[in-house]
């Protein structure tokens, strides 16, 4: 599950905990995203402390520093987890071999404005992740006062197939890193 986790709070805890019932058999993990779309990138002081959060409750995190290599990022995300785990011994006989990323309502990658607001740079991205396995797990939050959940979201009928959603019965916190730092300020 990827983000800035600036805190890492319940919501984020409870979200991986439903993801990993649905995905079943895996290896999740947190990543902090050191380069963020939508964020100026951190520092490595920050980063560290990010990192101190998860140790404090026990959870495994990655470190993505930056796009690799000028290849979009979700497309080498999905293309460099599908080769490790296709050829990792250890993780060969696992059923699930596929990469799911796990990601909520605001930050799904169907939208232009992470591609430099070129649609059909998105779509040619996000075919390449669906031709590696790769899903995404979607889940809902408040925005502007309303729970939004996949269902809101226009997807592209040709990617719909590769988006699962979670439900606000089996997950639902309305709580966020944004409104915690703001409330502690």
């Amino acid at each position: 599950m990827p983000g800035s986790f600036h805190p890492l709070h319940d919501g984020h805890l409870k979200l991986m905990e439903v993801a990993t019932r649905i995905c079943g058999d895996g290896y999740p993990c947190f990543e902090i995203s050191a380069v963020n779309a939508d964020k100026p990138p951190l520092s490595v002081s920050q980063i560290k402390d990010r990192i101190k959060q998860f140790e404090k409750v026990g959870e495994t995190i990655t470190i993505l520093l930056r796009e690799h290599y000028g290849c979009p990022l979700t497309e080498w995300r999905a293309r460099m987890l599908s080769t490790l785990m296709h050829s990792h011994s250890v993780l060969q006989n696992v059923k699930q071999l596929n990469p799911w990323f796990l990601l909520d309502h605001v930050t799904a990658p169907h939208h232009p404005k992470y591609y430099d607001g070129d649609y059909n740079m998105m779509q040619k991205i996000l075919v390449g992740c669906k031709e590696t396995g790769c899903t995404f797990l979607v889940g809902g939050r408040n925005v502007d006062g309303a729970f939004k959940v996949l269902d809101d979201i226009d997807v592209p009928e040709e990617l719909k197939g590769m988006f699962v959603s979670i439900q606000a019965e089996q997950f639902r916190m309305d709580i966020s890193s944004t409104e915690i730092r703001n409330r502690n300020h």
